[in-house]
């Protein structure tokens, strides 16, 4: 689209050429107009979002698991989100949500394609054959 650049294109053909709407280029070049390039190409990050930095990294995510795996507080039969929580509070330097390490031990254990694509043996669908045998029955 830089005049000082030819071929100027139309912004119908730089939609085109990305994949993206008319009005994202209209807001994009209304952006490098009125604030610059910093601006433009800025990433937002907002507080609530998957993309704001996280508290529960690799190391903490560690420390967790192995706390939660380990023996439980006298006088308590198993851990809950408050015991892990205060356990947390004096293991590391800042403390964690109760809602962050839920979600931390929520995660999947296994993401391997195999896991993910093949249903268990009991949920697998019986293919019969013209006879009446069932293929996996046998």
């Amino acid at each position: 689209m830089d005049a000082n650049h030819p071929p100027v294109k139309t912004y119908k053909q730089c939609a085109s050429d990305h994949g993206i709407s008319e009005p994202t280029i209209t807001n994009v070049v209304r952006k490098f107009v009125n604030e610059g390039l910093d601006a433009t190409i800025k990433l937002k990050r907002s507080v609530n979002s998957d993309n704001a930095q996280r508290k529960v990294d690799g190391r903490v995510e560690a420390k967790l698991l192995e706390v939660a795996c380990g023996p439980v507080p006298k006088g308590h039969s198993r851990w809950t989100l408050r015991l892990l929580e205060a356990q947390m509070k004096i293991i590391l330097d800042e403390p964690i949500s109760r809602e962050a390490i839920r979600r931390t031990l929520k995660k999947p254990t296994s993401t391997s394609p195999q896991r993910l694509l093949v249903p268990p043996k009991e949920r697998r669908p019986r293919i019969h054959s013209l006879h009446g045998r069932c293929s996996g029955c046998l």
